[in-house]
């Protein structure tokens, strides 16, 4: 045991650490959301266990419990419909507000303005562009020339070498043979 905690790096111990730290901010930020989280598990672990009772035929061996409400505090905003009337009111104002010609106006105007950064970033950047790559075109030039001609003189060698050898076993077999 002692081998394997020797082994592991001190990084581990940060990361684990961290993960530890957030792990209680969240909880103490988000009081529900573990016990929520627990309960989802269970819901989801109920719902599987009742999908195979009955694709095995156990009628009625499992009630899913997801169609319950949650037992956290839960309260919804009044900006989510909760009925189906509700949800038409809202719907259609959705729609109105959507389609409404000073929203399109709006939406064109702010797409104008970043499209014309945009267009200033692109003519900032586009000659750097070009010149970094010429510049890096050029030196990898340079850097495959000699790349290539030292790699050719080693290729030259191994050939010189494979043919002096196979000369010389061939001069052999000659001897042996005649």
């Amino acid at each position: 045991m002692k081998k394997f905690l020797k082994k592991i790096d001190y990084r581990h111990y940060i990361c684990v650490g961290i993960t530890l730290v957030f792990m209680l901010i969240s909880g103490l930020c988000f009081p529900y959301a573990f016990p929520r989280l627990f309960e989802a598990l269970r819901d989801f672990g109920l719902s599987l266990a009742y999908y195979f009772t009955e694709l095995f035929g156990f009628e009625n061996a499992v009630v899913p419990s997801v169609t319950s409400m949650t037992k956290m505090p839960f309260t919804l905003t009044a900006r989510i419909p909760i009925t189906w009337d509700e949800f038409k009111i809202k719907w259609e104002l959705y729609w109105q507000a959507f389609a409404n010609g000073q929203n399109f106006a709006d939406f064109f105007s702010s797409f104008r303005k970043e499209l014309l950064i945009l267009s200033y970033v692109v003519t900032f950047v586009t000659p750097l562009v070009v010149i970094f790559g010429i510049i890096i075109s050029n030196a990898l030039k340079t850097f495959k020339r000699a790349f290539f001609i030292k790699f050719s003189e080693k290729i030259l060698q191994i050939a010189r070498k494979f043919a002096f050898r196979l000369a010389k076993t061939l001069y052999l077999c000659n001897n042996i043979l005649l």
